[in-house]
């Protein structure tokens, strides 16, 4: 009885140690198969990222591009209306000093029609 409960012993310790060793081999085999997938899902993880930099840099770069394009577009348009009222105000004064001269001219005309009257009041002619 002796044998036979310490063979029972030494089966059942044998057949603990085959388990023990299959379930330690599941283990190594899930771990290997984890840091797999890990190492999997960091690549993903990088891979991602670097594209959404790379889009974020793009943007940025368009972005930069079209203020740049506004700005040269209402730099223009600001150096259009510029000219353009220089162009006015030349103009505006042109038309001022024209009248100017006109106005000058008829005084002069004027005062010399009236210093004619008043020589012929004077010496009583008629005009």
């Amino acid at each position: 009885m002796g044998d036979t409960v310490s063979e029972k012993a030494k089966e059942a310790k044998d057949a603990a140690t085959r388990k023990a060793g299959d379930a330690k081999e599941r283990l190594e085999e899930t771990v290997e198969a984890a840091k797999e997938k890990a190492s999997e899902l960091t690549s993903a993880a990088k891979e991602k990222a670097e594209k959404l930099k790379e889009e974020a840099e793009s943007e940025s770069k368009n972005a930069k591009e079209k203020t740049k394009e506004h700005y040269e577009t209402a730099r223009s348009k600001a150096e259009e209306t510029l000219e353009s009222a220089k162009d006015k105000a030349s103009q505006s004064y042109d038309s001022a000093a024209k009248e100017s001269e006109q106005a000058r001219d008829n005084l002069s005309h004027k005062s010399k029609r009236v210093k004619d009257i008043k020589y012929c009041m004077r010496n009583r002619l008629s005009y």
